[in-house]
């Protein structure tokens, strides 16, 4: 059983836009009585969130907004509302429902269910009390100062497994291509969460990437795929390296300099690293408070996975294991590459690119249809570059 989602047409788009989403298919494979989701009405919806009031929302994004609510048995439930009814939001919308449904693991954001009626597309989540790691890093909880090194580490290493879980154990295999600070919720605990998969690609068995429009936040893109639209698991992989330094220090993965000179975390990083300044790479707000070697080890993993090279990146298995000092070998390796042994020359940015901050999104909207097969068609063996 499935459910088709039509919109007619548009000045800019002179064919019907049809998505379909084989959810059933996914709790078949688990057992109806183990399917977790459930389709939602829209009044039920309405009466969660208090009609969508503004004082119930969490956050804005590209996409649209998402709301707390409270269902009537009394359980806490976050509602992504899609802003506007569009061919590219209706896409979007399918691809994160039919992957939320496909995925199972305590570090990725479980769907609660969905509601799709009139021109409404709507997500529902379980609600993650302590929001996003953006907002503690970056945002309104900066200054409260909760994530200790301690949770730090566990969000690392979390966040890493729930990754393990899409490139690894997931069939089809899943690349996320949005990983960032953003997409990484926490739970009542602090315990990671990897959401948002309105951007995923389902990778077949035995295909080595998809070639692909180039989608994601500008600081976390992979070089490759930035300019060439090659995706992979390296490319994820490449985003969590940003995000290990961006939990490490602190900082942003692009800070302006001055007016029109911008700088990347890794060549902020990476010259201290080569004259051995850890210290000073350090989140100010952690006070000194860190495990020395566990610092030491989660920059040197991070530099590792955003190095320009594809093929020189670990696996996100390898940096699970490398996070939890399982191999001092490798880390020891790692250590004494030839990357670490002198500072870089650092050219930065004259301000001409597109990368203002590292809130900015590429999301090509040109051939829409030929995106809605490339995503919808990977179970059913389309084309792969």
């Amino acid at each position: 059983m499935a459910f088709w989602l039509c919109c007619g047409n548009s000045d800019r788009y002179d064919f019907m836009f049809v998505v379909v989403v084989s959810l059933y298919s996914c709790s078949k494979k688990r057992g109806k009585a183990n399917a977790t989701w459930r389709v939602f009405s829209l009044k039920e919806l309405h009466s969660a969130t208090n009609n969508f009031n503004y004082d119930n929302k969490l956050g804005e994004g590209g996409f649209g907004s998402v709301y707390w609510g409270q269902l009537w048995d009394g359980s806490q439930i976050a509602v992504k509302r899609l802003k506007v009814f569009s061919n590219k939001a209706e896409m979007e919308f399918a691809v994160e429902v039919e992957i939320l449904a496909r995925v199972q693991h305590k570090n990725l954001l479980s769907l609660r269910g969905y509601c799709a009626e009139g021109q409404e597309r709507l997500i529902v989540y379980d609600y993650m009390p302590n929001l996003s790691l953006q907002s503690h890093l970056h945002g309104q909880h900066s200054a409260e100062c909760l994530l200790d090194w301690n949770r730090r580490m566990n969000i690392a290493i979390g966040s890493a497994e729930g990754i393990v879980y899409l490139h690894h154990q997931a069939t089809p295999h899943i690349i996320h291509r949005d990983i960032k600070g953003s997409n990484v919720l926490l739970d009542s605990d602090f315990q990671a969460r990897v959401a948002d998969f309105g951007f995923a690609k389902l990778i077949p068995d035995g295909a080595t990437h998809v070639t692909t429009k180039v989608k994601g936040t500008l600081g976390y893109l992979a070089p490759e795929y930035a300019m060439l639209g090659k995706a992979n698991e390296s490319c994820d992989v490449f985003s969590f390296g940003i995000l290990l330094l961006e939990l490490a220090s602190g900082r942003k993965p692009i800070e302006k300099i001055s007016s029109s000179v911008k700088r990347s975390i890794v060549d902020w990083a990476l010259p201290l690293v080569c004259e051995k300044k850890f210290s000073e790479l350090a989140d100010p707000r952690l006070n000194g408070e860190y495990v020395e070697e566990e610092l030491k080890r989660v920059i040197f993993v991070a530099l590792v996975c955003a190095q320009s090279q594809p093929e020189k990146r670990p696996t996100v298995l390898d940096v699970v294991e490398l996070l939890k000092g399982k191999s001092k070998e490798k880390i020891s390796e790692i250590e004494n590459s030839e990357m670490f042994r002198s500072p870089p020359a650092v050219e930065f940015n004259d301000g001409a690119s597109a990368a203002e901050d590292s809130s900015d999104f590429i999301s090509a909207e040109k051939e829409l249809k030929q995106e809605l097969t490339e995503n919808t068609g990977a179970m059913n063996d389309t084309k792969i570059n």
